[in-house]
């Protein structure tokens, strides 16, 4: 049974301890307008997804896993790093040389350092010291650093499946020295609400040991720490998925995982209605994306990158687009190295769709012909991220800025004017006061409030015969 007001009780307590450095005095929130939404639009999901049956709002795959970085995610990682020495050209040059051996954590050739000779086979990170005569603080800040790369090179813990509502305010909170645009804190807060609320996303980690403080959740509220987290997004039948960037690294075991959980919750789900439930597997992943066609001898290319769908294809913005007044950050399409090589996989058995084999394409006449033109666009995957979320204090407009969980009328009155955005909430030239730049006025090239905007025109003569002052302080 699943217990609302707990989970409401303890969503409230999160926004208002996350978000109360911004304020001038205590705001009350109420998140049960988006709780409802979230309940509602989820429905699909709860319904077409083995995760989530007999209400369960999280999976916890039984088996503790691991699985390790990929190749691209660690030369990244490590070029990184060796970068940022740019203050140790030394260092800088001989990381290097053994760029290849990193992660083996072994030297291949003598290299001469300024203090010493660092010898073949050596560990690479024990021979920092030859770098470092009297400084034994940055040795040390430098050793960790370059250690921590090594020991992530590998995630272990417990896979979750979740449409908890508190998973969703917690992707990019965690005491795992990680964060991104999405904290409770950041630039992005109000897009884990906007995913919260719509049809299509699930929130995938990795989570290690018993629920406890993470940042931004208060005492009162432990929760879990996300050690490896990605956001998947499902079409309404359940019959496509296509995943979201994962942070901290990327791992293409960690999608692979994925496929085995499901597979495994779709089997449990079997047994317990005794065989009436038939089992959903999914294609693996793919990335291929269709850029053009043959027509007999002409090739006819595409304004858009195409994804393969049966016998036919569908261009990537008519199947992923974000939702209207959604304020997530969105990598599939902000993120142009991402959306080029986006996965995403089929449902191969039990579906509508079920010409799709475990090689995920299938081409008419074993080329891409003009079949692949005349796709009825309904039938085709459609996944709309992000849904518009109402203001958790007065429930009446929209939020409209990512980094409030307030609509602008309810931030200007009750975050401080120091926290405010000065481009969104201008300070009037006339009184003094704020105000949402969209409500003002420009009187003489002077942006001004409503206020004096009303009482004053173009010329700033005052429009009142009686020549009264501007309610929203004195004319100077």
């Amino acid at each position: 049974m699943i217990n609302f007001d707990l989970i409401q009780k303890q969503f409230e307590q999160v926004i208002s301890y996350s978000q109360n450095y911004l304020y001038k005095e205590e705001v009350t929130i109420n998140a049960s307008n988006l709780l409802k939404d979230w309940w509602w639009n989820k429905k699909y999901l709860r319904s077409n997804l083995p995760f989530f049956t007999d209400d369960r709002l999280i999976y916890e795959y039984p088996n503790i896993i691991s699985f390790g970085l990929d190749e691209n995610t660690k030369r990244e990682r490590l070029d990184r790093f060796i970068r940022e020495l740019w203050d140790f050209p030394f260092l800088q040059d001989f990381l290097r040389k053994n760029k290849t051996n990193f992660f083996e954590n072994r030297i291949v050739e003598d290299y001469k350092a300024p203090n010493g000779t660092c010898r073949r086979g050596m560990k690479i990170i024990k021979a920092f010291k030859y770098f470092f005569s009297n400084d034994a603080e940055t040795l040390k800040r430098l050793q960790d650093e370059a250690s921590a790369i090594l020991n992530e090179d590998k995630i272990e813990g417990k896979f979750c499946v979740s449409i908890h509502p508190l998973d969703y305010i917690s992707i990019s909170d965690n005491d795992h020295n990680w964060h991104s645009c999405h904290a409770m804190n950041s630039d992005y807060r109000a897009g884990n609400l906007c995913y919260m609320a719509d049809h299509h996303t699930i929130v995938c980690y990795v989570k290690t040991g018993e629920d406890r403080k993470i940042s931004n959740f208060p005492d009162e509220v432990p929760w879990n720490s996300k050690k490896w987290r990605m956001l998947l997004f499902f079409d309404r039948s359940s019959d496509f998925v296509m995943a979201g960037k994962q942070y901290p690294l990327q791992s293409e075991d960690a999608l692979n995982h994925f496929q085995k959980a499901y597979s495994e919750a779709w089997e449990a789900a079997r047994e317990a209605n005794e065989g009436t439930v038939d089992s959903v597997k999914f294609s693996p992943w793919h990335r291929e994306q269709i850029h053009s066609v043959l027509l007999g001898d002409l090739e006819y290319k595409f304004t858009i990158p195409m994804i393969p769908y049966g016998d036919y294809m569908f261009g990537l913005d008519e199947i992923y687009t974000k939702g209207e007044g959604a304020l997530q950050y969105d990598d599939m399409i902000r993120n142009s190295t991402y959306r080029d090589s986006v996965p995403y996989a089929y449902a191969i058995s039990n579906s509508r769709w079920g010409l799709f084999t475990d090689a995920g394409i299938t081409y008419p006449d074993g080329n891409k012909t003009s079949r692949y033109l005349f796709a009825n666009r309904r039938n085709g995957p459609v996944i709309t991220a992000g849904h518009e979320v109402k203001c958790l204090h007065c429930g009446e407009s929209a939020i409209q800025t990512a980094d409030a969980v307030l609509c602008d009328r309810c931030a200007l009155e009750h975050i401080k004017p120091e926290m405010l955005d000065e481009d969104y909430y201008p300070t009037c030239d006339i009184c003094g006061e704020r105000f949402i730049y969209y409500d003002g006025f420009w009187r003489n090239d002077m942006h001004v409030c409503t206020s004096c905007g009303q009482k004053y025109d173009e010329d700033l003569n005052l429009i009142d015969d009686d020549k009264e002052e501007c309610y929203n302080g004195p004319w100077s």
